[in-house]
């Protein structure tokens, strides 16, 4: 319910209330106590100017009685109607206190339901309705303002409105600074129903153990630094991903004087958006996230540049994409939440060889779930009103969660591979035992001093360069010592993927 005062709030943080009578100023804050209204009055009569000051308490009527007893002898007013105005000051106080009460008890108070309208709610269930609705998605989402991307954007989207799912997903977006992490994550978010955001700059370490009971339940939650999180806040963070609670014991002083151990619990369930500089981030942190490296090809930059340039030229170009935005946003919010059950759950398996191939298994079948949910309005539900997933949803999740498998066989993280492809082509042009200094690749692949330095320290450590000759005062030449063939290992990859689809694809044909 709506509530609103008349009381008007100055710089200076004193409260006034005005009347016809005059106006009436309270100086200092209203108490905690609910049982009383002990406050510092003043009443400054609109004619004459003069002030009343008083220290009351409004909920004592005898005080209230000789106080407009006193005024109305000292300016000739009728004392009836200055007992009404202080009368409706205190009902406005109580209102600006429960304001105040609610704005300090809850960090996110729950946001207006979004009611859609008849035709905004046709729109939506036809978009998901439709028999091409993953590529229908990914259009709108590139009008919505993402260009490139074309697989990250539409795998973050359906990991963003996962929390609609049983199984909410976690991501983190990696790349080196101003490559775009934050556009895509705010674009992102700018698609999931507003009242289901949680929108977070800074994380402070023990905020997230202050959240009220429900704060996180049924949200989309987005750190937009990673790197600003603390160990207290990253544990914390990692807790309610995996238990779907936090808990702890404070102790409290009781009315009586004693201490006692009160414990605190917060019921979670969120998906989250997260972006990071950093190429490698604490195990037990990320094991529980998807990580999802930036495109920074020159192919992409073309397309940013482009992008711009368009926005920029485009009269309606943002209102446009704004109504492609609410488009999207109205499909998340008339998702039911299901229950799914994937028949094929043990008919894909993934290389033993990942690096935390349980929890990994498990985001897949969650994934799996998540694009079902998505489908929910072509899907069969059976007499419980579970949802169940297709071979088409297997084989939809299998190619957008492709770079992820890579990205978890392959030793070198996201920036790092993708710096080592473009040394590796640079350095195939020469001779494959050809030498070269940080200065020449820093020249010749437009890389910072800084990044190329912590990329040779890496790859030196993984022993995929050596250092053949020089000294720390005239420099180091290196040497590519391992070449791997990444290439190689993604068609294998594919391939080992893509041959349970089409068995899967092949037992169902049988059948028929």
């Amino acid at each position: 319910m709506q509530i609103e005062t008349n009381i008007i709030k100055h710089f200076d943080g004193k409260l006034e209330f005005k009347s016809y009578l005059g106006n009436f100023f309270i100086y200092g804050d209203l108490p905690v106590n609910l049982g009383s209204m002990n406050i510092s009055l003043v009443f400054e009569e609109t004619y004459s100017l003069n002030k009343y000051r008083i220290k009351i308490d409004l909920f004592e009527k005898e005080q209230v009685v000789r106080y407009a007893k006193k005024i109305s002898e000292a300016e000739n007013i009728n004392c009836n109607e200055i007992d009404i105005q202080l009368s409706l000051l205190t009902n406005e106080l109580e209102k600006y206190r429960e304001l105040d009460f609610i704005k300090n008890k809850f960090l996110f108070p729950s946001k207006t339901k979004y009611d859609l309208e008849p035709k905004e709610e046709s729109a939506a269930r036809e978009l998901l309705e439709s028999s091409d609705l993953m590529n229908n998605l990914n259009s709108l989402i590139e009008e919505s303002g993402i260009t490139g991307e074309e697989n990250n954007r539409l795998l973050l989207f359906l990991i963003a409105s996962s929390y609609k799912s049983s199984n909410p997903l976690h991501a983190i977006i990696s790349g080196s600074s101003g490559s775009g992490k934050s556009h895509l994550t705010n674009k992102i978010a700018a698609m999931i129903p507003e009242e289901d955001v949680i929108n977070l700059t800074r994380v402070s370490n023990k905020s997230f153990f202050n959240f009220c009971e429900k704060d996180l339940k049924n949200k989309l939650l987005v750190i937009q630094d990673y790197d600003g999180l603390d160990i207290d806040a990253q544990y914390a963070l990692r807790e309610m991903q995996s238990s779907n609670f936090l808990s702890y014991s404070v102790s409290v002083k009781n009315k009586y004087g004693n201490y006692t151990s009160q414990i605190k619990k917060i019921q979670t369930h969120f998906s989250s958006i997260c972006t990071t500089t950093k190429n490698a981030i604490y195990w037990d942190n990320s094991s529980r996230s998807l990580i999802i490296g930036v495109d920074e090809s020159d192919s992409q930059t073309n397309k940013i540049i482009n992008y711009q340039r368009l926005a920029n030229k485009e009269l309606n170009f943002k209102s446009k994409q704004e109504t492609k935005i609410t488009l999207v946003k109205n499909c998340v919010r008339i998702l039911k939440s299901y229950e799914v059950i994937n028949p094929f759950a043990d008919k894909i398996s993934l290389p033993i060889e990942i690096k935390s191939i349980r929890r990994l298994n498990q985001h897949f079948q969650d994934f799996i779930s998540q694009i079902t949910l998505i489908h929910q309005y072509q899907r069969k539900k059976d007499k419980n009103n579970n949802l169940y997933s297709t071979i088409e949803d297997v084989e939809i999740a299998a190619n957008l969660f492709f770079e992820i498998l890579i990205g978890k066989i392959d030793e070198l993280d996201s920036q790092l591979r993708v710096f080592f492809e473009k040394l590796k082509k640079y350095i195939s042009k020469q001779s494959k035992n050809y030498e070269f200094t940080t200065k020449e690749i820093r020249e010749n692949l437009n890389v910072s001093k800084t990044q190329v330095f912590r990329f040779f320290n890496e790859l030196k450590e993984l022993e995929y360069l050596t250092i053949t000759k020089g000294s720390s005062n005239k420099g180091f030449y290196y040497k590519i010592n391992h070449w791997d063939d990444n290439v190689k290992m993604k068609i294998e990859l594919k391939k080992m993927i893509n041959s349970q689809v089409v068995d899967l694809k092949k037992r169902k044909n049988e059948k028929k």
